[in-house]
């Protein structure tokens, strides 16, 4: 295949006005990217002896990046805001049924009795916590231009791992609170409510806790057995 320079700068300058075009109303930072690859390639090709086939397959790169983009934000504007506003009624119902329970607990000694299981008020915060983050993925991976298919299955899930998760965290900070203190104290009050809002939030770095903490705490339960 024959390459000229011109040819090669002309196909730049005409996907550079493509990419845009297609950002000139959202300036994510996947499309100024692209426009710096473009930049990068452009000044190549102005060199006294100018890389035509490195800018040429530098151009098809380009060109394939911006067409997956294409693709994934045409979807992400049809999905973005049916799963934004279910995120949000969910966050709702989670905040406007808490509360809801809180208030009918006080005639009720069952439901007091309920609501007063650590596990319960955990998987609760949990769950909050994993509703709030998948609002922040949504809107960061959507400014990002990063929103891709993929997120579907996960973030229809984040509830049910962030109510998880909440438990786990609460008992592994009851095991450490007996562990270093000997004392249930620790444990109790708001600490837990915090721990497993946390956990719910930011899941991956709390896995990452995990495996560390309860690599210390075994050797320890080996020593007590």
């Amino acid at each position: 295949m024959q390459l000229d320079a011109e040819g090669v700068r002309g196909q730049i300058d005409d996907l550079a006005s493509q990419i845009q075009r297609a950002f000139a109303s959202e300036q994510t930072v996947s499309g100024a990217s692209l426009i710096k690859d473009l930049e990068g390639l452009r000044k190549a090709m102005e060199t006294a002896t100018p890389d035509v086939i490195g800018a040429y397959y530098g151009y098809l790169r380009v060109k394939e990046s911006f067409e997956q983009m294409t693709a994934r934000n045409a979807w992400a504007h049809k999905r973005f805001w049916p799963l934004y506003l279910i995120e949000m009624t969910l966050l709702i119902i989670l905040l406007c049924g808490g509360a809801a329970v809180d208030v009918w607990s006080t005639h009720s000694a069952w439901l007091a009795s309920l609501i007063a299981r650590p596990a319960i008020s955990c998987a609760w915060w949990g769950a909050v916590g994993a509703t709030i983050a998948a609002l922040h993925l949504l809107y960061y991976n959507r400014m990002h231009g990063t929103l891709s298919q993929t997120m579907d299955a996960w973030i229809a899930t984040k509830q049910i791992a962030g109510g998880v998760l909440g438990v786990v965290a609460a008992m592994l900070l009851q095991v450490t609170a007996l562990t270093t203190t000997g004392s249930h104290a620790v444990s109790s009050g708001m600490l837990p409510a915090i721990t497993a809002f946390l956990a719910g939030f930011s899941e991956r770095k709390f896995l990452t806790y995990l495996q560390t903490k309860l690599g210390n705490l075994l050797p320890v339960a080996k020593g007590s057995l």
